[in-house]
């Protein structure tokens, strides 16, 4: 990124400062040369001329030099008795000191500017999301250094070049649409498909707003792109995943529930609510021990300390479920736990197959089992 404003030029470097001296020496010898006429006054000329574009300390020197040439000229012409001649030098001093003022004022502007730059440039050398500056014919005019690791590109091979190129053939119409609401004045986010330089393609969440220069509209505008491949991947993944998992659960004969850590139920299938009677909103405003037998609750809450514990990740028993007309219903209880990433549990995930249809006493039941079961 240029600056917007050049270095304010010094007395070494700007061949100016060298030809406005040079004119300050000929206003000087005319001045020797044709006393009779007044020249002095235009020695302060070329001091605020170097004022427009050179740095305080080049004017400064610019003015001492001029006003040393103004004392000079007086004792050559004799005019140190003359009142006239001290109120030119005088005025000549205060033109040259409001000049210095100002080169020195433009001289702290532009170096706040330099720094507000480089602070700027410092922040998109090291920032990892990747922006563009497009022009209003969708070309890319201006990339940060971080499109190569992002995407494997030479920040120069990209200007230029057409952004929407870059973009997944799908996702086209999307991009365009937001770069019609950017030229009306509109900022967007969205997400779209980028080609790296590698050939693949990866997903980007992108801010895209109007460019404003601080001028009229120019049409062009600035995106800023993230990269989200992952995060869309497993959102995708975990999309997929719970459409399978509520296809399973809403199609099964069985059944099936999702219990939070405090036993209310936060998904529940049909065939639950037609095993004990009940409407599914009423079963998702209360817990799974206002269905469980009275008899169950302790050991169905001992089982969920076994799996809160890690002692296994899923386990079976046979249980008994109340209906809503006070009937029993005997069941195969089945819960398992889910944990996150970081081991952390989640919800517990319940299924209840009805053995009443085959007759409790089809059901073979260990000793241990039927002391618990009361039978």
């Amino acid at each position: 990124m240029t600056t917007i404003l050049g270095k304010r030029a010094s007395s070494a470097r700007d061949p100016r400062l060298w030809l406005l001296a040079l004119s300050l020496m000929l206003v000087f010898l005319l001045d020797m040369r044709l006393p009779e006429i007044v020249l002095l006054p235009f020695m302060v000329v070329p001091v605020v001329a170097a004022a427009t574009f050179a740095s305080a300390r080049a004017t400064a020197a610019l003015a001492v030099v001029a006003l040393a040439l103004g004392v000079v000229s007086g004792i050559a012409n004799g005019d140190f008795n003359n009142d006239d001649y001290w109120w030119r030098l005088a005025g000549v001093a205060l033109v040259a000191g409001l000049a210095v003022y100002l080169a020195g004022v433009a001289t702290q502007r532009e170096r706040r500017v330099k720094q507000s730059e480089r602070r700027l440039q410092l922040m998109l050398d090291n920032t990892a999301d990747v922006v563009f500056l497009v022009d209003e014919d969708g070309c890319i005019q201006w990339v940060t250094p971080s499109v190569k690791e992002q995407l494997g590109y030479e920040p120069d091979s990209l200007i230029g070049r057409t952004r929407v190129d870059l973009v997944h053939f799908e996702d086209r119409r999307l991009v365009e649409s937001h770069v019609a609401a950017a030229l009306r004045g509109e900022e967007g986010r969205y997400e779209e498909r980028v080609r790296a330089a590698s050939g693949e393609y990866r997903w980007m969440s992108v801010l895209m707003r109007p460019f404003d220069d601080g001028r009229s509209a120019s049409g062009w505008q600035v995106a800023a792109l993230r990269d989200v491949h992952d995060d869309v991947l497993l959102r995708d993944a975990l999309a997929r995943s719970e459409r399978m998992f509520r296809m399973a659960m809403d199609g099964a004969v069985q059944g099936m529930a999702v219990v939070g850590l405090h036993q209310r139920f936060f998904e529940v299938n049909a065939s639950l609510g037609q095993l004990v009677g009940r409407e599914q909103l009423w079963l998702l405003d209360h817990s799974e021990d206002d269905l469980l037998h009275p008899d169950e609750i302790e050991a169905t809450a001992l089982l969920r300390d076994r799996l809160l514990a890690g002692q296994c990740d899923h386990e079976t028993r046979l249980s008994r479920l109340m209906t809503a007309s006070g009937s029993i219903v005997w069941m195969e209880h089945a819960v398992g736990l889910l944990r996150d990433e970081h081991g952390l549990p989640l919800f517990f995930v319940c299924q209840y197959n009805d053995l009443s249809a085959h007759g409790m006493d089809a059901v073979p039941l260990e000793n241990d089992e039927r002391d618990v079961l009361g039978v």
